[in-house]
């Protein structure tokens, strides 16, 4: 008995309408292609022709993709079939028929005209043309009458039979529908994880060729096969970027239902059609893969923009192209198309199940250029489709009429392996008893996918400590660091204590008012600097890589250089957008990275620590790249970034040089600042201990970094030395390492004398001549009723005798009672001249009387 639509009796009812519009459009379609003038074939007519004549099924199906019609078929020649990899036997094949075909079309409209105003004759003599016998023109007579009569026949039999065809308890389809999905899910995870194996030990075969010549697109071809992600199903990031000519995996069928199904188009050549074209071809694709996707209840994502077939040559199948997209609005309102392609029953699950489409950009390293891979995400929920069967008639854009048509018979569709191909008529019954099962696996599927796994925190700190330490139990402290910075809001500027306390050599700061408030003001409390902006680092005048390096003053400060502009500056010299910053800046920031990292710093003896703590722009990531380029990789490049929004925005512009993988082995981020700030300090190999010198009060006074660092010609001795070293954390190895130092001929360190007095290492043998100094010192202090203002003491020695370390080992021994210092030689008598003056006096109330050591 039929019943309603309502309940749980819906089904034999839904069968039965269905089915009957099946039978009476299949047989429909069947026979007009022969009953209508060739100008008038659309792709199914085309097909249909393509079947007879015994064309291979894959040169079938691209012919459709390519919306070959009657109008096109006429002009199809040999270069079009090879352009899509097509044999030379088909073409043979096609070309042949087609010209038969033509030339009966030609002759018949010859022999009467009342013959050549009457289509369904011309065409139907065409095609009937392989037929040679009297018996086989019987036959296809005889057969076509048949169909005739099925078509004809009264739908009181139709319904019958089809009622004896879904004869079916609800319950029992029930049952027996959720265990076949229980076993077809668990088997579904064991293909997913064969099907990933597969993929990572295959990819480099995924190469599909094809002799069409390659367009401007072709310009960047891919040199090695670099995969990239998906962008994450349902989110639409406006910070993730697909870099071209990265390759996503091969195209998917179903997994699990919630894990979506892939397909591409490379979408090349339709993206330049004007409007009405655009969007048509783009509806027929989209609803069409959208309605198989629906009809299996499978998650789908289709991408527009990423390479899908052997058409172009130099091209991989996956190789993300991206399309250029002139107005986003065609796109969108492509997909009102949903309400003509689907039944007026249907149209409102439909649009509830295709999301608006999505645009992801396309980088490129050193290209301004815009292109977008368009992605439209499919969702059939199950409380959307469930009960539900998609037909459509999908949209063609006719170039015969110069409008946009509609296929008279909808058609079913469903995802068979990659594909999404029409339920044949053979399989109809079954597939349309299958919906029941299908819609009960969506159900579990998604039960499952909503139960949220337990999220394991990352152990940040630990890593963190891998980063900076190599492993090791302390921070090496030979090794300089460039800080590369953003605007640095208050509250993370109260921990950045550990930068305050790191070997920094340069800052590359993007802030303009870091003078003002920001990270800049914050240094200066504690360091002396020398500030530039980029054009500092051109060296126009072509000075010696020496001179430049003194004119610079890069070893004497730390260098501060300003790459956006400087708001306090009174010069010409502001902040600006990127664009701007692009054309006028940029290369100046080439040539500074290039100088620093090619003619200044060994490689190894430096790292680059980018510090994100406020959104990312281009320029800051531009420079990652000039690192990345100039010190062969990542290995000595640390990111560190609180905001994990601001991190995937600078990692997704980044992956144009390096992969996201790559990029987060080396990048700590959700890491709260201060805790970084602690994490830092305590790896750190002296804690923060401050540094003395002795007074003429027979007492001590502290000498703070940053008065320390104005008298940068002078290496000064303290007090206490190297006490702040823990000697229990250092190893035997590096022990050995300080003493081979010196024993290999170069210069005795005051770790050498220290470790020596603690007894961690051999003691450095005390020379006569060390005696006499110590003589002659005491003699000029204390001896001489004359107090001089300036008293050399001069120690005759050959080059590489031992001179100057009998002067050091001299100074440290005195370094408790009188001020020391070693003067360094690169810097003028002058400057030598007033920084001794300021280090005899620090401090000092009497400024007559304060101990000091005249400078070695």
């Amino acid at each position: 008995m039929e019943r309603g639509r309502g309940g749980n009796g819906y089904w034999p009812w839904f069968m039965n309408q269905f089915l009957r519009k099946r039978i009476n459009n299949y047989f429909y379609k069947k026979m007009d292609y022969k009953m209508l003038p060739l100008a008038e074939w659309n792709e199914s007519h085309v097909r249909c022709w393509l079947e007879s004549i015994g064309i291979k099924k894959e040169y079938v199906e691209k012919l459709c993709e390519e919306e070959v019609t009657g109008t096109v078929l006429k002009e199809l020649d040999e270069p079009f079939l090879k352009s899509m990899g097509m044999k030379r036997g088909q073409i043979h094949i096609i070309t042949r028929k087609r010209n038969e075909l033509l030339e009966h079309l030609h002759k018949n409209a010859g022999v009467d005209s009342a013959e050549a105003d009457n289509p369904s004759i011309k065409a139907s003599e065409v095609l009937g043309s392989d037929i040679t016998t009297n018996d086989d023109k019987k036959r296809v007579k005889n057969r076509n009458s048949a169909v005739s009569m099925k078509a004809n026949a009264p739908t009181e039999e139709t319904d019958s039979d089809l009622k004896a065809l879904s004869i079916t308890q609800h319950e029992s389809f029930h049952v027996t529908s959720y265990q076949k999905g229980s076993s077809e899910t668990d088997n579904t995870g064991a293909v997913e994880k064969i099907g990933k194996e597969h993929t990572l030990k295959t990819m480099s075969t995924f190469c599909r060729r094809g002799s069409r010549k390659s367009h401007s697109l072709h310009e960047n071809t891919v040199e090695s096969l670099t995969l990239s992600k998906f962008r994450q199903f349902k989110n639409e990031d406006i910070n993730f970027k697909y870099v071209k000519n990265r390759i996503l995996a091969p195209e998917t069928g179903i997994i699990d239902l919630i894990i979506p199904c892939h397909e591409y188009k490379s979408f090349t050549t339709a993206a330049k059609l004007d409007r009405q074209r655009l969007q048509a071809k783009f509806a027929y694709e989209v609803i069409r893969y959208a309605s198989a996707c629906m009809n299996v209840r499978t998650n789908g994502t289709i991408h527009f923009g990423v390479m899908d077939s052997v058409e172009d040559e130099g091209w991989k199948h996956g190789q993300i192209a991206g399309i250029p997209v002139r107005d986003r609005d065609i796109y969108v309102d492509a997909l009102d198309y949903i309400e003509k392609c689907f039944e007026p029953s249907e149209q409102e699950a439909a649009r509830n199940c295709i999301h608006p489409p999505i645009f992801t950009e396309v980088i490129q390293k050193d290209s301004q250029e815009q292109y977008f891979v368009v992605e439209v995400d499919i969702e059939p929920s199950s409380s959307t489709v469930k009960g539900k069967i998609f037909q459509v008639r999908l949209p063609r854009f006719n170039e015969h009429s110069n409008k946009v048509i509609f296929d008279k018979i909808p058609v079913l569709y469903q995802r068979v392996g990659t594909k999404s191909e029409p339920v044949k008529n053979e399989e109809l019954v079954a597939f349309i008893q299958s919906l029941q099962e299908k819609d009960v696996r969506r159900e579990k599927a998604e039960s499952s996918s909503n139960e949220d796994p337990m999220e394991i925190s990352q152990n940040l700190g630990r890593k963190l400590s891998v980063l900076f330490t190599d492993g090791k139990n302390y921070m090496n402290d030979s090794l300089l660091y460039i800080l590369v910075a953003n605007s640095c809001g208050k509250e993370d500027l109260k921990s950045v204590n550990f930068l305050m306390r790191m070997n920094i050599f340069c800052v590359f700061d993007f802030d303009e008012d870091s003078n003002v408030s920001g990270l800049y003001a914050k240094y200066k409390e504690h360091h002396e600097t020398r500030s530039h902006f980029l054009q500092n680092y051109s060296n126009e005048s072509k000075m010696s890589t020496t001179e430049f390096q003194k004119h610079l003053g890069l070893f004497d400060h730390t260098s501060w250089i300003f790459c956006n502009g400087r708001s306090d500056f009174r010069g010409d010299e502001k902040s600006c957008d990127e664009d701007t910053w692009i054309r006028t800046k940029k290369k100046y920031l080439k040539k500074a990275i290039s100088f620093i990292c090619d003619e200044i710093l060994p490689k190894g003896s430096f790292v680059v620590l980018f510090l994100l703590s406020s959104p990312v722009e281009k320029p800051i990531v531009d420079t990652f790249q000039e690192f990345y380029t100039e010190m062969n990789g990542m290995d000595y490049i640390i990111c560190i970034a609180e905001s994990k929004e601001n991190y995937e925005k600078w990692a997704n512009l980044a992956q144009a040089s390096c992969s996201i993988e790559t990029l987060e082995q080396r990048s700590i981020v959700g890491m709260k600042l201060s805790h970084v700030d602690a994490t830092i300090q305590k790896l750190m190999p002296s804690p923060i201990c401050p540094r003395h010198l002795p007074v003429s009060t027979r007492g001590l006074c502290v000498l703070p970094t940053l008065e320390e660092e104005k008298m940068s010609s002078l290496e000064i001795l303290c007090a206490d030395q190297c006490d702040d070293i823990k000697l229990d954390l250092l190893s035997t190895k590096e022990i050995q390492e300080i003493e081979q130092t010196f024993y290999q001929g170069r210069k005795v360190s005051w770790k050498n004398f220290w470790l020596a007095d603690k007894g961690g290492c051999g003691e450095v043998i005390e020379r006569e001549a060390c005696e006499e100094v110590h003589k002659i010192l005491d003699d000029i202090l204390h001896g001489n009723r004359i107090r001089y203002s300036v008293a050399q003491l001069k120690i005759f020695h050959q080059p590489g005798s031992g001179g100057s370390t009998i002067a050091r080992q001299v100074l440290w021994k005195r370094r408790k009672d009188l001020r020391c210092a070693v003067v360094r030689s690169s810097y003028s008598t002058a400057t030598v001249s007033k920084h001794a003056v300021n280090f005899r006096e620090y401090d000092e109330n009497d400024k007559e009387f304060s101990p000091s050591d005249p400078p070695d």
